[in-house]
């Protein structure tokens, strides 16, 4: 047995719905995570509920283990009908750890141990089984990835790491690659198309692995990659400084990631700026595969712990989630983010290479994609979330860009934002 694989494998049947998010230690720093993420969608029964599969193996002889040595795995549902030679991979999110002791906190819960995850899932959004939710994808194939490792499937260090007497594994790489292969076994290698997507963390996983995964199916296959709130922006906070510079930073490198992010991005940057490959502004430009962005402009994770710095700031509290609340000045700062964020995606992004985008005007972080409520009500131009993604996913239509401009409403966001508004 290798020393990655501790304890067993036995699951429980209900897992601790408890995120916590690493960040640098200090009174006035703290980083904010939507409580959406970890096992939300997980229920006990219902319809079309995904099994979980145990990569026990695979950790045993490849070191395939979450943080705290428990084996990789994820929910997979086949493909039927003529969906059967087509597949959805979709990563989890739920932010980052960024120092040893945090990632020792962080193998305590969901986010970085598979104890506890429910034996099943019911997939939802575009990974609905549901034709009246997912008319255009309920037949592919859906494999969902639980995020376990700290950052972004991309980590990898050979021998665990020690703090307070516990050790941790930072071996992300190696869990994606298991999935992979095990995926392959199930017919991957004979796919038509593949989707790569991923909820914030997992976005970004999505921007750093897209063109690895296509690699790894094969030219035989289409893919195509849709990144959900997964452009995290490197802009300075309100009071001019980078904070969240340092938490990539320390991730890229305690992590040991520039090996497993985009090869063409590390290549093109001096070695000092590396690192910035793991940030999708910069990752994003370089991905070969068609890219199709989906990200609120208002991300409300982003407005927490890049805007606000992570700190408490009692004044912003009334315009965190919508720009009602805010000052006169205020409400500029936000939209002036939500200006420069869509402009730096697009920026990234070519029309001529089967590239698209969503970028809507709402106080949102995600999920929207694996959310049955966001993926149907979200629309810009009268085309849903739904539509949008579908059409530049089978190549139907012309103009695969919506985008919504802050101007364009009265309030500053989007009416289908509904109750985020």
């Amino acid at each position: 047995m290798g020393w990655w694989l501790r304890g067993g494998a036995l699951l429980a049947l209900c897992a601790t719905v408890a995120v916590l998010l690493c960040a640098p230690s200090g009174p006035h720093f703290r980083l904010v995570i939507d409580a959406s993420f970890g096992q939300a969608a997980i229920q006990a029964d219902g319809p079309a509920l995904a099994p979980l599969i145990v990569l026990t193996e695979a950790a045993q002889q490849s070191g395939a283990v979450c943080l705290d040595g428990s084996p990789a795995a994820y929910y997979f549902q086949p493909g039927t009908g003529a969906g059967a030679h087509n597949w959805i991979i979709h990563f989890e999110g739920g932010g980052w750890c960024t120092s040893l002791e945090d990632c020792v906190l962080r193998a305590g819960d969901s986010l970085g141990s598979s104890h506890g995850w429910p034996r099943t899932r019911h997939l939802t959004g575009h990974l609905s089984r549901d034709p009246a939710v997912n008319p255009d994808l309920h037949t592919w194939n859906a494999a969902y990835l639980p995020y376990c490792d700290g950052a972004s499937f991309a980590g990898n260090v050979s021998q665990p790491q020690s703090s307070g007497g516990q050790s941790v594994f930072f071996r992300g790489a190696a869990i994606l690659d298991a999935v992979l292969a095990d995926l392959m076994h199930r017919g991957l290698h004979t796919a038509q198309r593949v989707l790569v997507t991923g909820c914030s963390a997992g976005g970004l996983a999505a921007y750093l692995h897209c063109d690895y995964v296509a690699a790894r199916v094969g030219g035989g296959a289409v893919t195509k990659c849709m990144p959900d709130a997964g452009f995290f922006m490197d802009a300075p906070d309100v009071w001019g400084q980078r904070r969240m510079e340092g938490l990539f930073r320390a991730a890229v490198e305690m992590h040991n990631v520039l090996g497993n992010v985009n090869e063409a991005c590390v290549a093109a940057l001096p070695a000092r700026d590396a690192w910035k490959c793991f940030y999708a502004p910069y990752s994003a430009s370089f991905v070969q595969a068609p890219l199709f962005i989906v990200n609120p402009l208002f991300d409300t994770w982003q407005i927490a712990n890049l805007v606000l710095g992570g700190r408490a700031a009692p004044e912003w509290d009334g315009c965190r989630y919508s720009l009602a609340g805010c000052t006169r000045e205020q409400g500029a700062v936000l939209r002036a983010f939500a200006d420069q964020l869509a402009a730096r995606a697009l920026s990234t992004l070519a029309a001529a290479s089967g590239d698209g985008a969503f970028l809507f005007s709402c106080f949102l972080h995600c999920p929207n994609l694996d959310n049955d409520d966001w993926w149907q009500q979200l629309t810009i131009g009268g085309t849903a979330l739904r539509e949008a993604a579908a059409d530049w996913v089978l190549d139907r239509g012309g103009d695969h860009f919506h985008v919504d401009k802050t101007s364009d409403y009265e309030r500053g966001t989007n009416p289908s934002c509904g109750i985020s508004v």
